[in-house]
């Protein structure tokens, strides 16, 4: 035999349909080290089987011209895929898994109409082994312009929020916290628990230039320039600006993006100007990896709403509440507010359903997954989008669904590559693959469980440790309890103590006659923070005072955080935060008023604040 001969080869009925679309999905989870072919070209090449026996089964010679068959056959085929080497080593270690794996070969082999039925029902008319280049491609270029917004969405309000004429400067924050690592004698181990380029140095220019090569590296992304060097590039500057931004940084699609990016840098192809015709493969185990983020990402959100006891959920009645008590609303969600309860009802409902079954069915097969899994979440997603504000995570979401298609779903899209024409020789990624797999299921399904059984024993949560430094692994889960009033903090400043004049937000309701805006993918995140101080008190949020503090003082970082500065000649001499009580207008109210909100008085929420003058 010549050279192409010796190397290992599947050999099926080519007059078989299903035969040929499985001998093409073995090839594929092979990595495309063996060849196939079917019996009635090259079965007279393989003396060594008789001819008729190519009928029984599926037969498979490797290198060594040694010949298998039927579910042995298969297992030989697919341990050249390092992942799944595992399969041959049972195969001829126990003997209970050697006999069923051959009963259900011959189980197949005997009833190949209704199996290829059933599998195309489930899977489609596409072939079973599919591919992921375009998709890849396709999903860096979304996560690259995902990156680009919450950089540039940040970068805008730095200085107002952790420059250091800000709410929480940066430097401060990290000199005290260098100074406590100094008490309890932390060494290296500082830069792990706290992991920001921000130890080099927390000044103005030195955030501002993590901003600008954030913007950068996402950039560099999108245009597919050394993907992989750029996806790490990114998420490096974003943790770190996470670290050092406090409470102004610590949302679930800050946490997300996090997750995600960190998964990209070994999902995108390590090439400085990588083809999709000639990269590597995707890595499934990455893939995959990201299937069960979407999972843990929509299930938990489900679930933590029935497990929190909060009556509007158990009573279906959460969305009554949920479009005027949202941190801010948009024009669709005053109209949404105003459909009859029995819709919301029945929209809680169709929500639960959507979040608590439909992620199961990230896991199906190719067809199911479409049509079960990825409309539906992505239906839910849209719906969030059009009717709120919530920066980028509805859209990073929807991109985490994406990857429940596959290269064929995008056929008329992007134009396929055959496998045939890449390089498939990348043992050492997948290894690599493999290990961050590892790294990231354990604390992943700590986590989970977390949510449903308590108390975790403590060691467990001990793997959970570095995930948690790096931010790579989260729980998620929005709204486990539905607020159902809202509260709304309005800064007043006032020179004789009598005469009060409003700060007015960009973004969050203050004026009852300015429409809720549309803001996302941005997020206004000094607007996001008073939403949840309006939850607690002034003693705990102490940024509010700091904010307080520096509108008395003049700050013009913190005053570009407003829509107008009532005292632009000089700060006023009193503060103060009064609380109110917003609720979407009635039709009725709207057209008498012109007024979107319904505003109540409900008194001061923090002491008036004096500016002392110094003496002269």
């Amino acid at each position: 035999m010549n050279e192409t001969e010796m190397k290992p080869m599947l050999i099926y009925d080519g007059d078989c349909e299903f035969c040929i679309k499985s001998a093409r999905y073995l090839q594929g989870a092979s990595l495309y080290k063996i060849q196939i072919a079917p019996y009635q070209e090259v079965g007279m090449a393989y003396p060594q089987i008789p001819y008729g026996d190519f009928r029984a089964s599926v037969k498979f010679v490797d290198e060594h011209c040694n010949y298998y068959s039927a579910a042995e056959a298969v297992y030989m085929a697919v341990s050249y895929n390092p992942a799944l080497i595992w399969l041959i080593w049972i195969y001829h270690n126990n003997r209970f898994f050697e006999e069923k794996s051959e009963k259900l070969y011959k189980w197949i082999a005997d009833n190949r109409p209704s199996v290829s039925s059933v599998v195309s029902s489930i899977w489609g008319e596409g072939p079973l082994h599919v591919e992921y280049q375009n998709l890849r491609w396709l999903f860096l270029r979304g996560l690259a312009l995902i990156y680009l917004i919450a950089f540039i969405s940040l970068w805008v309000q730095l200085d107002g929020l952790i420059g250091s004429k800000g709410v929480l400067p940066a430097k401060p924050f990290m000199d005290s916290v260098a100074q406590h690592f100094d008490t309890q004698q932390f060494g290296l181990e500082r830069y792990w628990t706290l992991p920001t380029l921000a130890w080099i140095s927390s000044h103005d220019i030195t955030l501002h230039l993590m901003c600008a090569l954030g913007v950068a590296c996402s950039v560099v992304l999108l245009l597919n320039i050394a993907p992989a060097i750029a996806a790490g590039g990114a998420w490096v500057l974003y943790l770190s600006l996470c670290v050092v931004g406090q409470v102004f940084m610590g949302f679930q699609w800050d946490a997300l993006l996090l997750e995600v990016g960190f998964l990209a840098i070994f999902f995108a192809p390590w090439n400085l100007r990588p083809h999709r015709a000639t990269e590597p493969p995707a890595p499934r185990i990455v893939l995959w990896l990201y299937r069960c983020l979407l999972f843990r990402l929509m299930f938990s959100s489900g679930v933590v709403k029935l497990i929190s006891g909060d009556p509007s959920w158990w009573g279906f009645s959460a969305l009554e509440y949920h479009y005027f008590t949202q941190p801010i609303p948009n024009a669709y969600a005053w109209y949404m507010h105003q459909i009859p309860g029995f819709f919301h009802f029945l929209c809680v409902g169709l929500m639960f359903v959507i979040e608590l079954f439909a992620p199961f069915l990230i896991f199906a097969p190719r067809r199911v997954r479409f049509f079960g899994a990825a409309i539906p979440l992505a239906l839910l997603q849209v719906l969030i989008l059009m009717t709120g504000n919530y920066a980028f995570f509805n859209l990073l979401t929807l991109l985490l669904i994406f990857l429940c298609l596959d290269d064929s779903a995008l056929a008329g899209l992007l134009r396929p590559f055959p496998p045939e024409t890449r390089l498939m020789n990348f043992e050492w990624r997948h290894w690599v693959s493999a290990a961050v797999a590892f790294l990231i299921l354990v604390p992943s399904v700590i986590l989970l469980l977390s949510i449903y059984f308590r108390p975790i024993p403590r060691f467990l949560f001990a793997p959970c440790v570095w995930a948690a430094n790096l931010r790579v692994v989260n729980s998620y889960g929005l709204f486990a309890v539905m607020t159902t009033s809202r509260k709304e903090i309005v800064i007043e400043g006032s020179n004789d103590g009598r005469r009060w004049r409003p700060y007015e937000f960009v973004y969050k309701p203050g004026d009852p006659r300015r429409a809720p805006p549309f803001v996302a993918p941005h997020q206004p995140r000094l607007d996001w923070q008073m939403w949840f101080a309006a939850l607690g008190n002034y003693q705990q949020n102490p940024w509010l005072v700091n904010m307080m503090f520096r509108i008395l003082e003049g700050s013009p970082a913190v005053l570009e955080q407003f829509a107008n500065n009532p005292f632009p000649d000089k700060p006023p001499r009193y503060l103060r935060a009064v609380l109110y009580e917003y609720r979407f207008t009635t039709p009725g109210e709207r057209l008498e008023t012109g007024q979107y909100w319904k505003v109540t008085p409900l008194g001061l929420y923090a002491p008036v604040m004096e500016k002392v003058e110094s003496a002269p």
